[in-house]
């Protein structure tokens, strides 16, 4: 039987979920007045493993953690009351959504900020899986449960030291939650090799984890070939380079660097997670520069036909005095940049193709000149020698060589001005390189990370 009022202050609304050793219930604090989450555990549930979840969230502060709000007991039953996140786990966005490159990038970096942030505590999740990060209504993810999350001790570092020997059976599904020997270990298809062969864990463990996480964002899928536990330790070991192909071909290298770095089977050469954060910035600049060319394109589009650049043309001291607040918080320095350097990267090829159909119009249309001057010729030659109606084939001939003459022309104008175009993304992109070495020199991650953003949205508004 439920009862309907725990503490004399929450107020149960309904059941969330019920697991092996605790039940979840959304409940309403009557006290502050918002809708909160209980999880209230079994009997049989130590206390000790209660009290370890109640003070690894206790140090734990991030957006992205989910928040410990309080604690008590209901007819002898221990619980934990915790914020309530209105949204749904990974693995079920996943089925509906398809992940932008930009998208992947905001959830990865607010989850390895979050799990960084973490083992600068000493601790370590050891559950990183999609069913265990929620994504809120607003894209921003959540990670949640740590019911075996734990503290870091000496002897886990010793462990990890000396080498692992030996080897854990699981005897259930990979996909699940295991126990061994009365010791919550994790969910055998996200682990880590060398967590299968010792009871002992490391930060560079949920490192892995999150790396399959990523992996799971792009493919919808595990790069495992089995599901067998006997041999998904073995592929796990001998795992071969991956190859995930995104709709962004040029970012695809640095995602596949990334996620292999973060799947190394050995512990010593696999990516630290502050090695995750710095790629996860680098992928997120290069999309944010393709976000801001891509803005400016949407508007160049009708450049052809009006002089919508010149109603719109950015001013860079506007746009300075427009951002100057988002970096306060930065240690400026003053720098030269090459005013082409930014839009280069990401225009060079563009940019050359136009030319070069500019240079091919130019040329057709001054074969087309040469080829009329030609005809014009021979119908005055053909005049003189009085075969009119020759004379008057090759006028049509003419006619219809000015017309083709003058579509090459028409092309090589477009061109022209789709060039003039580009120019003018390279005259800004001082500017931008001065924002984003601005951004580069913010110490807060979250502001660095939140910053990009919010530039990307402000461009998006102006144009």
């Amino acid at each position: 039987m439920i009862q309907k009022v725990f503490d004399n202050n929450y107020v149960i609304l309904d059941v969330l979920g019920q697991g092996a050793y605790s039940t979840s219930y959304r409940a309403f604090d009557q006290i502050s007045k918002k809708v909160v989450l209980i999880k209230l555990y079994s009997k049989s549930y130590t206390k000790s493993r209660i009290d370890r979840e109640y003070a690894i969230l206790s140090k734990l502060k991030s957006k992205s953690i989910i928040s410990l709000l309080g604690r008590g007991i209901v007819s002898e039953n221990m619980y934990l009351v915790f914020e309530y996140i209105d949204g749904v786990d990974l693995g079920e966005y996943l089925k509906n959504n398809t992940l932008e490159i930009g998208e992947f990038c905001k959830i990865a970096i607010d989850l390895t900020l979050a799990i960084k942030q973490m083992h600068n505590n000493d601790i370590i999740h050891r559950d990183i899986k999609p069913s265990n990060i929620i994504i809120k209504n607003d894209i921003k993810p959540v990670l949640i449960d740590f019911g075996i999350s734990k503290i870091i001790t000496e002897s886990d570092i010793a462990i990890k030291n000396r080498g692992f020997k030996g080897k854990i059976h699981f005897a259930t599904s990979p996909f699940y939650t295991q126990t061994v020997d009365g010791g919550i270990i994790g969910t055998p298809i996200f682990m880590a090799p060398e967590r299968f062969e010792v009871e002992s864990d490391s930060i560079e463990s949920d490192v892995y984890s999150l790396g399959l996480v990523f992996y799971y964002m792009f493919e919808k899928a595990f790069p495992f070939k089995t599901h067998d536990l006997a041999k998904l330790l073995d592929e796990k070991k001998n795992l071969s380079t991956i190859d995930i192909v995104t709709s962004e071909i040029d970012i695809n290298e640095s995602i596949n660097k990334l996620v292999n770095g973060m799947l190394e089977p050995n512990i010593k050469t696999r990516y630290t997670i502050s090695s995750v954060l710095t790629d996860l910035y680098k992928i997120q600049k290069m999309v944010v520069g393709k976000e801001i060319v891509s803005i400016y394109d949407t508007e160049s589009v009708n450049v052809y036909n009006t002089n919508i650049i010149n109603e719109k043309k950015v001013n860079s001291k506007q746009l300075s005095d427009e951002f100057n607040s988002l970096f306060t918080v930065a240690e400026k320095k003053e720098a030269v940049v090459d005013s082409r350097e930014f839009y280069r990267t990401y225009l060079s090829r563009e940019y050359d193709t136009l030319l070069n159909q500019a240079k091919i119009s130019f040329g057709l249309w001054f074969s087309c000149f040469i080829a009329a001057g030609i005809i014009i010729i021979a119908i005055l030659v053909l005049l003189v020698n009085g075969e009119y109606e020759a004379a008057l084939g090759s006028a049509i001939a003419e006619i219809f060589i000015l017309f083709v003459q003058r579509l090459f022309k028409i092309r090589e104008n477009e061109y022209r001005k789709q060039i003039k175009s580009k120019i003018h993304h390279l005259e800004v992109g001082n500017y931008w390189n001065l924002v984003m070495q601005s951004i580069d020199l913010i110490n807060d991650n979250e502001v660095k990370s939140n910053s990009l953003q919010e530039l990307v949205e402000w461009l998006k508004k102006q144009s």
